[in-house]
């Protein structure tokens, strides 16, 4: 624990309205940094954000019991207790639609429900015809742009070499591509 937090700690015990003064004129900055950085994408006013900032505060005090400094420090504890104030303010404003398929259950926000049911569509469609490639090739796509592992990385796992890796990756992907765009002789 940081000499700043424990002096913090002893003046939110001795004077929590000063200590309260003292914490918010210290985190404000970061605070809003965070839960801002939470609510990208979505359509909040800068009043959704002053309320996040404030109710972060808020629920700051009220779980300092709760509060361990050996686990984090002062700046953290905010940091994750305004992510969670955002996302619950996300979700209140933006209900999501459950979904599972049973194995991967997903959250849809409403606003974009058919979008979001048309790039699963895609994306198996996609995995689909991937594994219809077979081994090798399958495998080398899925560790390539799925798993982000070099030509080398994937040849070693596979016994072939870095530019067999590199040539069957490209004849896949065109094949794909000749695919998707209604080419196929099958």
């Amino acid at each position: 624990m940081t000499t700043e937090d424990k002096k913090l700690l002893r003046l939110l015990k001795k004077d929590p309205n000063e200590g309260m003064k003292t914490v918010i004129g210290l985190y404000t900055g970061i605070v809003t940094a965070a839960v801002k950085g939470r609510l990208t994408g979505f359509p909040h006013g800068s009043a959704d954000v002053e309320d996040c900032v404030a109710e972060t505060f808020v629920r700051f005090y009220s779980a300092l019991d709760a509060f361990d400094p050996k686990l984090s420090s002062v700046r953290t504890y905010l940091c994750v207790i305004a992510r969670n104030t955002a996302a619950n303010l996300t979700r209140s404003l933006h209900p999501a639609v459950p979904i599972d398929d049973g194995e991967n259950p997903i959250e849809i926000p409403d606003d974009s429900f058919s979008a979001r049911i048309e790039e699963k569509e895609t994306l198996d469609a996609v995995l689909g015809e991937i594994k219809k490639l077979g081994k090798p090739d399958s495998e080398i796509l899925t560790r390539k742009y799925y798993l982000g592992q070099t030509s080398k990385e994937i040849a070693e796992v596979l016994g072939l070499t870095a530019g067999n890796v590199d040539t069957r990756a490209h004849r896949a992907i065109e094949k794909l591509k000749t695919i998707f765009r209604g080419e196929s002789d099958e």
